[in-house]
């Protein structure tokens, strides 16, 4: 039997059809001494979703069923990552997220398996529904670049005296790029497509190449050595 999470005394609610990501990552120092939950100190799980408002939000393991709120995720400069074109019941979610060092530099990135009507990160300009013509799902990347230094809302340290916080997981995330194949964009249709990464060595190339589901029910393989952005390899 299912275990309902909760978050900040309460239960944990998501847009539908999510599938979360969860990876290990170190709490930043200066986010745990301003943390109001001593708990995250011993803790490096963290839980990644599609909130009731349609933005990547994070959230960090505090027990089995108990989660601290990290806040949205955000691209450099501080904007939130949001997910779909349109609002409607039904319309939003739809999306599976993967946090993997997918480039291996050493800081994770986000895969994100998408639907026709996604638009990462805004409505306005994002992937895939901008694209002309409206392909279709694609898997998206998002190279992940740490942070530092404090940036965006201001917050009371320990000692009283105020400071920026860092932004959430102490990442932010570039703008998406398509997930390409032989240089070439993948679509999978109009639902969801969803995408995992497999971490093993396949004829001799080491992982972590891709698995993609998409809406006719196969499972496509897809070779690391074969798969580029127009940023990756670099």
């Amino acid at each position: 039997q299912g275990i309902r999470l909760e978050v900040e005394g309460g239960p944990l609610h998501t847009a539908w059809r999510i599938r979360p990501g969860v990876a290990q990552i170190a709490a930043p120092v200066s986010q745990l001494q301003d943390s109001a939950h001593p708990r995250v100190r011993a803790s490096s799980l963290v839980y990644v979703a599609v909130d009731t408002s349609d933005y990547i939000h994070a959230y960090r393991r505090l027990d089995d069923i108990s989660l601290s709120d990290e806040g949205r995720l955000q691209l450099e400069g501080g904007a939130p990552i949001s997910g779909s074109l349109l609002m409607w019941p039904g319309s939003f979610g739809r999306m599976s997220i993967v946090l993997v060092d997918f480039d291996l530099d050493g800081v994770l990135d986000l895969l994100l398996g998408t639907h026709k009507m996604s638009s990462v990160p805004n409505r306005r300009h994002g992937l895939p529904q901008s694209l002309p013509g409206r392909p279709g799902a694609a898997v998206l990347f998002l190279r992940g670049v740490t942070v530092k230094t404090g940036t965006g809302k201001t917050s009371k340290a320990a000692k009283g005296k105020v400071q920026q916080k860092l932004p959430p997981l102490g990442l932010q995330f570039k703008f998406p790029e398509l997930l390409q194949h032989n240089g070439e964009a993948m679509f999978f249709g109009s639902h969801k497509c969803s995408a995992e990464v497999v971490d093993m060595v396949v004829g001799g190339v080491p992982g972590p190449h891709l698995l993609v589901g998409e809406e006719a029910g196969r499972l496509i393989f897809l070779l690391r050595s074969r798969l580029s952005t127009v940023s990756y390899p670099e």
